[in-house]
């Protein structure tokens, strides 16, 4: 992160009650529910995203919209402060590249398979226009790949960078040498930008923390053999305006962050056979999550989750209770995520 970013998470920090847990344990519970839910947003129970300050207040929003068709309406905004998808899936090589599923300030993501199968090979991601993520591999040794529409290309450990338009960059990263260097390029080589179009996600709240702005979302319909999950991530506004400000809008949200996430329910959430949220003990973990257990139906039971660090369950209740959730089946009764919570928690771009 850059050092103004950096001082913007440490004053922060500095005006709240001291944690109960250190600033580097909850950075890391915060990196692992991101590597989790990017490599394939399988929301994982007992996740955690990491915050190291004391308790805002919760402030109450005007309701937010009943959910409504939202495919196809006229173009969303761009800028900072907007989650869009860039692209469509495609297939090329032997592998299938999925529908974007992730966004957060200056990207978006997907997951990459091969056909028939379904591990993940590898991860597309997209920087947006006017975002500039050079610090990514500018320090890093690269090995030059022929230009992908007469553009640059190199290879960088894992990862092969192009230019998929003059100045725009995007990045193919595999997993677990599933991709050799070949497949990587044609895949790459494959890739076209789409009509933009906003991030759904499957729920909305009026009820957030007070001074909170969305960062990420992602989320993906239930279909035949995929179960539906949605999550949303916030940072304190000086932080997530610092990102923005950032040249390519990204920063590390496992810090001073706020979570909702939604997935199918499983056994191995602890205690969730009542209606109702139910807020087991943190232990030793480093971060408190809430659960709502609901019934969707045709869709059967899911959870919401809420998690934060060091907090009284209040808060964390009041978000869950007030969460409505879509017919997860149906993307028309999704929201766009720039609606689905207060207009306060946009990030102004």
């Amino acid at each position: 992160m850059e050092p103004e970013l950096l001082e913007l998470l440490k004053d922060a920090k500095e005006e709240a009650p001291p944690p109960r847990y250190g600033v580097e344990e909850a950075v890391a519970a915060g990196r692992r529910l991101r590597r989790q839910h990017r490599a394939g947003w399988a929301i994982a129970a007992a996740a955690a995203v990491a915050a190291a300050i004391g308790v805002p207040a919760i402030v109450t929003h005007p309701a937010a919209p009943d959910p409504r068709p939202v495919v196809g309406e006229t173009p969303p905004a761009t800028g900072p402060g907007t989650l869009n998808f860039t692209f469509r899936g495609y297939v090329a090589a032997g592998f299938r590249v999925d529908d974007p599923a992730e966004a957060d300030l200056g990207s978006d993501t997907a997951v990459v398979r091969a056909l028939n199968a379904s591990t993940d090979a590898a991860t597309l991601r997209v920087f947006h226009p006017g975002t500039d993520p050079s610090a990514h591999f500018r320090d890093r040794s690269t090995t030059a790949a022929d230009p992908i529409d007469g553009r640059p290309a190199f290879y960088s450990g894992t990862d092969l960078w192009w230019q998929y338009a003059t100045g725009r960059y995007a990045v193919l990263t595999a997993r677990n040498s599933a991709m050799n260097r070949e497949q990587m390029y044609q895949v790459a080589a494959a890739f076209r930008l789409g009509a933009t179009r906003p991030v759904l996600i499957g729920f909305a709240t009026e009820r957030l923390p007070a001074n909170y702005m969305l960062v990420e979302a992602y989320g993906t319909p239930s279909g035949p053999g995929h179960d539906a999950t949605s999550g949303a991530t916030f940072l304190l506004a000086s932080a997530a305006k610092a990102m923005a400000a950032q040249p390519d809008r990204v920063g590390d949200n496992s810090i001073l962050g706020f979570r909702l996430d939604l997935a199918r329910w499983t056994p191995s959430y602890p205690h969730l056979n009542q209606r109702g949220v139910t807020c087991p003990p943190a232990g030793g973990s480093a971060a408190l999550t809430c659960y709502r257990l609901v019934d969707l139906g045709r869709d059967g039971e899911y959870v919401l989750s809420a998690t934060w660090t060091d907090y009284s369950t209040g808060p964390l209740s009041a978000a869950l209770t007030s969460t409505r959730l879509a017919a997860l089946y149906d993307l028309t009764t999704w929201w766009e995520a720039g609606r689905a919570f207060p207009a306060s928690a946009r990030v102004p771009g």
